[in-house]
């Protein structure tokens, strides 16, 4: 499991000072055990195990090596953000990633910066055989499973493609649409709202996705009809697997039995600590034990076949939210809204400043299980891994 670090500190790593976090050192010199998350603003870039440095510094647009003789780092971007360094090192441009791998005979300091919405350029490559460079890529994106969430003065609309693209729609009043919302992210699960609209109006979109080389793929003509003003939208269509018979528990589950030695006036904030974690530990075990009875989430309204595997963060618009809010919401202490936008009943698909502040709310809470191995003591609002963890174990995964 990769860890992560965030740009809203700076983090100076001496060998001393990460050992307990994400990588062993040795003497005068840091050495990444394990691949390391570094998050600068919306970017996230890669450290491969296996580097070492003598320290880093996380800055908001750009990471710092100092390197000694014989020090070597790989830094790489999943969004293929070109990465540049004072140095001129050549980059590694693939369909997937673009990685830079850093090395110095001397000591020195390195600084790597990604692009901040530029994509490399996949080079052809030659053979050293007399081989040709391979076909580029003329194959426009395909689009499916496409749906339109409208409200009265705005509207979801969602679909998948066959490769990564940016997202894309056009809309208007009629066929010749005028309007369009465009993102710069290379998806393959799309989310755009529309805002701005006229309640009761119907709407002509079309939906297109772009791929990394410039292909451009488009949808037939579809429309969507807004709703009166105040009028409740409807759920959000989902695709709703097969039905099965539901199976027992495949193993046989123990719920801890909770017994109280002393009035609870009496105890300690220690043994009353301990209780809290008996009692959660116990909800946890009768969450997973009802999933697997009915064959569905622990958590209502969430889809037995989901589970959380994206990173999200504030500005994200997809399904993922609309059930991160969901089971927010479950718990009256992570709640993101008691009324309105938000609300039990009123989720959506945007991660706006509500969700952060339930995101944070919802780590302190789980804190053992969530920061503290990140050497964090109060929630940050990112939903990486070790919370997409504790999410899942919520809807009893």
């Amino acid at each position: 499991m990769a860890k992560y670090y965030l740009a809203t500190i700076t983090f100076i790593l001496f060998s001393v000072l990460l050992m307990p976090l994400s990588a062993s050192a040795a003497y005068n010199t840091v050495t990444f055990t394990e691949d390391t998350n570094i998050v600068l603003g919306s970017t996230t870039l890669t450290i491969s195990s296996g580097g070492n440095v003598e320290a880093m510094r996380i800055y908001t647009t750009y990471v710092e090596f100092d390197m000694l003789d014989g020090s070597s780092v790989t830094i790489s971007s999943a969004d293929r953000y070109a990465l540049t360094n004072p140095l001129g090192v050549s980059e590694d441009c693939a369909a997937t990633y673009s990685r830079i791998s850093l090395s110095s005979a001397t000591t020195q300091t390195m600084t790597v910066t990604p692009g901040s919405s530029d994509v490399c350029t996949v080079a052809a490559s030659t053979s050293g055989g007399g081989g040709s460079a391979p076909a580029a890529d003329t194959t426009a994106p395909s689009i499916s499973g496409i749906a339109a969430v409208p409200a009265d003065t705005t509207s979801v609309i969602s679909w998948t493609t066959g490769e990564s693209s940016i997202s894309w729609v056009v809309y208007g009043t009629s066929t010749s649409y005028g309007s369009e919302k465009k993102t710069t992210s290379y998806l393959t699960s799309h989310s755009v709202t529309l805002t701005g609209l006229t309640a009761e109006t119907t709407y002509h979109y079309q939906v297109k996705s772009k791929d990394s080389t410039g292909n451009i793929g488009t949808y037939t003509d579809k429309t969507f009809t807004t709703l009166a003003v105040g009028e409740e939208p409807a759920e959000e269509p989902a695709e709703e697997p097969a039905e099965e018979p539901a199976e027992e528990p495949s193993e046989e589950l123990t719920i801890p039995v909770i017994t109280f030695d002393k009035p609870i006036s009496e105890m300690t904030i220690p043994e009353l600590q301990d209780k809290v974690k008996e009692i959660l530990e116990a909800i946890g075990i009768l969450q997973t034990l009802l999933a697997q009875m009915i064959g569905g989430s622990a958590i209502a309204d969430v889809p037995a076949s989901f589970s959380f595997e994206k990173s999200l963060s504030i500005g994200d618009v997809m399904i993922d939210v609309k059930y991160l809010q969901i089971v927010l919401n479950s718990a009256s202490d992570t709640r993101l809204a008691a009324s309105g936008v938000g609300s039990p009943g009123s989720e959506t698909n945007y991660f706006g400043p509500l969700t952060k502040s339930a995101v944070i709310k919802f780590q302190n809470k789980y804190a053992d299980e969530v920061l503290a191995s990140w050497g964090l003591t109060s929630g940050t609002g990112f939903v990486g891994s070790t919370t997409r963890d504790k999410l899942n174990e919520l809807l009893g995964k």
